[in-house]
């Protein structure tokens, strides 16, 4: 591939996540937090990949190398780079349900769109719209959720209950969603910092501080069913 991630695969907040952009004449590009990298030549490449992830491949699960996945071909970026954080969480039935999502906006030319790392939290639905177009936003939200729903029964299949996950989405040139990441403790300052703006109107506050409630209460009515479901069996 010619746009690449890696990352450790034990880690969070974006910290050890690298970016290489191959273009053509063999010019690479290679992004950090920290810093950005230009070579040319395969060899290279590679001597500065290595040197930046030595500390990540001496640890006993290593490195992830994922295709990289944008909105728009990196090399020609017009608008920031952003993904799609989706909130899964078990209801009060101990059914998965979409909490809420929203986007997350990178503010920096680093690899990442960690909150952290000073992306902003952003509705979805405005930021589809600009790259995408309307109809085509609703049929990537769509899509979005129905990955989304069907992530989180595999992982039921595969590990036994689960509670919550948060699965970062990120939809490519033509708009077909790809998830990232699947978080298992997923924060909700995603929903919070919207809910505290004051560049949205006080409708778009009001939405998101219901979702950030709603994210806070799932656990408990989730625990509860559980609860309900052990005391009957």
């Amino acid at each position: 591939y010619d746009h690449v991630y890696v990352k450790p695969r034990v880690g969070s907040l974006g910290t050890g996540v690298m970016e290489t952009v191959r273009s053509a004449g063999g010019r690479q590009v290679i992004r950090t937090l920290d810093a950005t990298y230009e070579t040319r030549g395969a060899g290279p490449a590679m001597d500065r990949i290595m040197a930046l992830t030595a500390g990540a491949r001496e640890e006993p699960m290593g490195c992830l190398v994922q295709q990289g996945i944008s909105a728009e071909p990196p090399g020609e970026r017009r608008f920031p780079r952003f993904d799609l954080r989706l909130l899964m969480q078990k209801n009060g039935q101990a059914r998965w349900d979409l909490t809420g999502l929203a986007a997350r906006v990178g503010q920096t030319s680093g690899p990442t769109t960690n909150l952290s790392n000073g992306a902003r939290s952003e509705e979805a639905e405005p930021v589809l719209d600009v790259l995408y177009g309307r109809p085509l936003r609703k049929e990537i939200l769509r899509r979005a959720e129905e990955a989304s729903f069907a992530a989180c029964n595999l992982l039921d299949g595969e590990f036994g209950p689960v509670g919550e996950v948060g699965l970062d989405i990120v939809p490519d040139t033509a708009g077909l969603p790809w998830i990232i990441e699947i978080n298992a403790r997923p924060g909700r300052n995603v929903f919070k910092r919207i809910a505290r703006s004051e560049d949205v109107p006080a409708t778009v506050r009001q939405r998101y501080g219901a979702i950030r409630r709603r994210s806070v209460a799932r656990p408990f009515e989730y625990a509860k069913a559980l609860a309900v479901i052990g005391a009957t069996t």
